[in-house]
Formats: structure tokens, C-alpha cells, sequence
């Protein structure tokens, strides 16, 4: 049996501490593979991006790519929460900018908050597929009838 196991604690520290079993941690750490933050590897992050959004596309049959500021924009943002957090941001960008009919997902989409809109104000990703969803239908019945 193989198990993959992923932590953000040093773990050798916390079985010095005694807040981790010895015994685990010589049976989890057969092989450690470090994975570097986004921000040690800055290049990785438009690659990365651009799966992601051809992943969305694939999944709803509605593919929409990144503009060239967007992949500007996402590159020199700050990713704390690593490729959480750049996913998140994608899910709802991509959702915000079918929501408006856009060709493309621009900058704007992925940080409302750089452009003048404040948090509280920034649309939820459910809420940006609802409106997506309410166009959608509304341009389904439109065709319907011409």
C-alpha cells in the first residue's frame, strides 16, 4: 500500500515538541517531495492558469480564454494561497465574465477589487453562474423565437 500525504507543518519539529508520533513519521516519510510556493516559481503560474481554464471550458462546454493582460495580471499577483487560491480566482473570473458575455476573461474578472469595486461588493461565484445561467435561458428563449 502507497500513501501520499501533504503537510505545510514542519513535521520533524513537531515530533521533537512531541506534538507528532515518531512512529508515523518515519512511516510517512519514505520519499519527501517539496513543492515550492507559486512565488518561488512565478513561471509556473500561466501555464498553470491556462489548464485550469481549459479545464472549466471542458467542463461547462463553454470555452473561454485569458486575455494577454489577464495572464499579465495573474503573474505578478501575489498567491499566498498558492494554487487554491489562483483555482479560485479562475472559477470565478471565468464565471463573472460568461455571466457579462465577454469574449474573454479580462483582468477585471479576476480582481473587482483592483478595478474600483470593493469586496463586499464583489460578486460570489454562485451568484456570477446564476446570472450566467438567467442569460443564457433568456437567449435560449430569445432564439426560440426568431
Amino acid at each position: 500500500m502507497r500513501l501520499v500525504a501533504a503537510t505545510n507543518a514542519q513535521l520533524e519539529e513537531r515530533v521533537r515538541e512531541k506534538k507528532f508520533r515518531e512512529d508515523l513519521y518515519y512511516r510517512l516519510n519514505v520519499l519527501e517531495v517539496r513543492v515550492p510556493p507559486l512565488r518561488e516559481r512565478r513561471e509556473d503560474i500561466g501555464p498553470i492558469a491556462e489548464a485550469i481554464v481549459r479545464a472549466l471550458g471542458k467542463t461547462h462546454d463553454r470555452p473561454l480564454p485569458l486575455s494577454r493582460a489577464a495572464r499579465v495580471a495573474l503573474a505578478e499577483s501575489e498567491w499566498p494561497g498558492n494554487v487554491r487560491q489562483l483555482e479560485n480566482a479562475l472559477q470565478r473570473g471565468w464565471a463573472v465574465a460568461l455571466s457579462e458575455g465577454a469574449a474573454v476573461i479580462e483582468p477585471r474578472h479576476l480582481f473587482p477589487d483592483r478595478a474600483g469595486e470593493s469586496e463586499a461588493e464583489a460578486q460570489s461565484y454562485e451568484e456570477a453562474m446564476r446570472r450566467y445561467q438567467a442569460r443564457f435561458l433568456r437567449e435560449a428563449r430569445s432564439e426560440e423565437h426568431t
